[in-house]
């Protein structure tokens, strides 16, 4: 892809797309619990046509999802459904950050981050199942934590205090 379509795909991730990672557990035969991590890249949009053009220049898989409608009432909304690109491959998943990193804005901290985090696992190994240590749990947190920060659910405390 040249510079134009990269611009192109990173202003349209800016305020359609979502990366972060996914805390899920998986539960082990002996009835303990553990978790993994999953980074995930989606863009969305009521448009089949974007997420199809999309989906030819960086690859990935799309999916119809729909929003049930709201209770009739004063806040009504009709159902209503979107597709969303998601970009799961290792080299896609690269390729795509690396891509859109000098013309991202919004997410541009979200993109450095996934980069670290990738970097980390290349490192570091795929576990494939095995359980966790406790360091390795809390490194792979932290980046979770990272994330969820850079998202706005825990907000820095010293904003606005001057």
């Amino acid at each position: 892809m040249n510079k134009q379509d990269w611009a192109y795909v990173a202003g349209f991730f800016d305020g359609e797309g979502y990366i972060g990672l996914a805390k899920n557990k998986r539960k082990y035969r002996d009835n303990t619990d553990n978790c993994y991590w999953s980074l995930n890249i989606m863009i969305s949009n009521t448009d089949i046509r974007v997420i199809k053009h999309l989906q030819n220049l960086l690859g990935g898989f799309t999916s119809l999802k729909t929003i049930p409608a709201s209770p009739k009432g004063k806040l009504h909304k009709p159902q209503h459904n979107f597709y969303t690109l998601t970009i799961k491959k290792k080299e896609h998943r690269l390729a795509f950050i690396k891509g859109i990193l000098p013309y991202a804005i919004i997410k541009k901290d979200q993109l450095i981050l996934a980069l670290a985090y990738i970097a980390y696992m290349e490192k570091n190994g795929h576990i494939g199942g095995r359980r966790l240590t406790q360091e390795e749990f809390v490194i792979r947190n932290d980046f979770y934590l990272k994330f969820r920060n850079l998202k706005g659910f825990y907000p820095n405390e010293s904003e606005g205090d001057e």
